[in-house]
């Protein structure tokens, strides 16, 4: 299953659908919220009365990447105890 931004649902149903699923996504359990807030544009342009709090979705394509990083970072650890400590200086 592919994950669907929400300007497709927007424009596929309609802006109430789209808030719903911003909803949904926000408070999901797989959802990483930060204490940032940003600010939208429209045409370029700050919309100086209107901000959101900044999150994203642990996706299982973004839970793989991060066990692949995880994985290279042991390979990478393993590699530089192999060799003599005054070259890992």
């Amino acid at each position: 299953m592919s994950f669907r931004t929400l300007k497709s649902i927007f424009h596929e149903y309609n802006e109430s659908k789209m808030k719903d699923e911003y909803k949904r996504r926000f408070n999901s359990l797989a959802s990483f919220n930060t204490n940032i807030n940003i600010t939208p544009m429209v045409n370029g342009k700050k919309v100086v009365d209107k901000k959101y709090p900044l999150f994203f979705m642990v996706t299982k394509n973004l839970s793989k990447k991060q066990e692949l990083i995880s994985l290279n970072s042991r390979r990478i650890d393993s590699a530089l105890n192999s060799v003599p400590h005054a070259v890992r200086e």
